[in-house]
C-alpha cells in the first residue's frame, strides 16, 4: 500500500516526464493504475495533487481518470483493426452516449475514443465529423481525442460492451438499413463537408478566411467564412460524379434568397475520385429550381389518459 505522499510523487513524475501534449494523458493513466488503491484507502484527490506539486486544477482530471478505471485495463498489445466508416462510428458513439448514465456521458465518449482509436486513426474523417454523424456537439471531439491518446496505454474491458450496449449497435451495422438511400446521402454529404473543411482555402473567394462551423444550428447553411470585415455563407453539396444535380431545403432556399451574393453554394464534384470545387454565388438568381412539395409522414403519439402522480 502506498501513502498519499508516494502517490503524489508518482503523479508528479508521470506529469513531469510526459511530452507536452501527453501531460493530461499521463494524469489519466496514473488515475487508472491507482484508482483502486485511492478508493480503498479513501484518499482525497486534493491531497494527492497537493503532494505532487502540480496545479490543483488537475484534480478534475484525476477524478475523470478514476471513473475511466472501471472500464479499462492496461494495454499489453497493439490490438487489431476492424475498419469502420464514420457513419458506423457515429452510430456506436451515439449508442454509448445515450446508454450512459447522466454523470458518465463524457466518460462514455472518452471510452469510445479508447475502444475505437485504431479505427478512428485509420479513418479519413475527423473526430468532429464523427460527433456530427452521432448527432452530438462537436465539443465532444476533444473528449474523443483524449480517449485516443489514452488508447496507447490502455484498452477497454469487456464490461464496456455490456454497460453501453455496443453489441447491439455493432450487429445493427451489418443490416441492410445501413445501406439505405438516406445513409448513402448522409455519407456523401459529410464526405463533401469534410473535404471542404480541409481545403476551403483553395477557393479564391474564401482564401485566408476564418471558418466557422454552423452545421449543428440548422440555419440554412453549413459554414460561415469571415473575410476581413465581411462574411460569406457556404452551403456545401457533394456530387459523386463530375456533374449532377442537387436540391435545397426550404430553409436553405430562403437563406439564399435573403443573403444573395453572400450565399455561396459550394459543390464538391467528382467526390469518389478526384474531388474539385465549383462555387455558385447567389444560386437563386443564377440557377433554376423547381419547387417540389414533400408530404410529411404521419407521426403517431401515445398520450396518457389519466394524470400520474
Amino acid at each position: 500500500m502506498k501513502r498519499v505522499e508516494e502517490l503524489g510523487g508518482i503523479l508528479k513524475s508521470k506529469y513531469d516526464d510526459a511530452l507536452q501534449d501527453e501531460k493530461v494523458t499521463q494524469i489519466y493513466l496514473f488515475s487508472i493504475i491507482y484508482a483502486e488503491e485511492i478508493r480503498q484507502n479513501h484518499y482525497r484527490i486534493s491531497e494527492i495533487v497537493k503532494h505532487s506539486t502540480i496545479s490543483q486544477s488537475f484534480k478534475t482530471e484525476v477524478s475523470k481518470g478514476i471513473k475511466l478505471a472501471k472500464y479499462v485495463e492496461i494495454r499489453d498489445n497493439n490490438g487489431s483493426l476492424n475498419t469502420k466508416n464514420f457513419t458506423e462510428l457515429g452510430q456506436i458513439l451515439k449508442s454509448m452516449y445515450e446508454n450512459s448514465i447522466k454523470t458518465e456521458a463524457t466518460t462514455a465518449v472518452r471510452l469510445f475514443g479508447i475502444k475505437y482509436a485504431l479505427e478512428i486513426n485509420n479513418c479519413a474523417y475527423s473526430t468532429a465529423t464523427i460527433t456530427i454523424a452521432a448527432g452530438l456537439s462537436k465539443n465532444y471531439a476533444v473528449e474523443i481525442s483524449k480517449g485516443i491518446k489514452l488508447a496507447k496505454y490502455v484498452k477497454c474491458r469487456s464490461i464496456v460492451d455490456e454497460e453501453f450496449n455496443t453489441h447491439k449497435i455493432t450487429n445493427e451495422i451489418s443490416k441492410p438499413i445501413i445501406q439505405s438511400k438516406f445513409k448513402k446521402l448522409q455519407e456523401t454529404g459529410l464526405k463533401a463537408e469534410t473535404y471542404f473543411i480541409n481545403n476551403y482555402n483553395d477557393i479564391n473567394i474564401f482564401k485566408g478566411g476564418k471558418l466557422q462551423d454552423a452545421r449543428l444550428f440548422g440555419d440554412g447553411y453549413d459554414f460561415q467564412i469571415d473575410i476581413n470585415n465581411g462574411f460569406y455563407l457556404a452551403e456545401v453539396k457533394g456530387i459523386k460524379e463530375n456533374k449532377g444535380r442537387f436540391r435545397l431545403t426550404e430553409n436553405e432556399y430562403q437563406k439564399a434568397a435573403e443573403y444573395k451574393n453572400d450565399y455561396i453554394v459550394t459543390l464538391v464534384l467528382n467526390l469518389d475520385k478526384i474531388p474539385r470545387f465549383l462555387q455558385v454565388e447567389n444560386p437563386i438568381k443564377n440557377l433554376k429550381f423547381k419547387e417540389r412539395k414533400v408530404s410529411a409522414k404521419i407521426t403517431k403519439e401515445y398520450h396518457l389518459i389519466d394524470n400520474i402522480s
